[in-house]
C-alpha cells in the first residue's frame, strides 16, 4: 500500500516517538496512517495531569 496520498491523522500534542510508532504500525499492518493512529495513545492523554504539573 502506498501512503504518499493518504491523509494525516491529528497528531496534535504527539511526541516524535508517537509519530514514529504510528508510521511503523501503519507499515507493519499495511493500513493507512489514520487507521494506525487509532492504536496510538499520546502521553499527553495518558499522563496529562503530570504534564500540566511540569509546565
Amino acid at each position: 500500500m502506498s501512503t504518499t496520498n493518504c491523509s494525516r491523522p491529528n497528531d496534535t500534542n504527539w511526541t516524535g516517538a508517537e509519530i514514529k510508532s504510528c508510521c511503523r504500525l501503519a507499515s507493519l499492518l499495511d493500513v493507512p496512517l489514520v487507521q494506525a493512529a487509532q492504536n496510538v495513545v499520546p502521553v499527553a492523554v495518558t499522563a496529562g495531569d503530570k504534564i500540566v504539573v511540569l509546565r
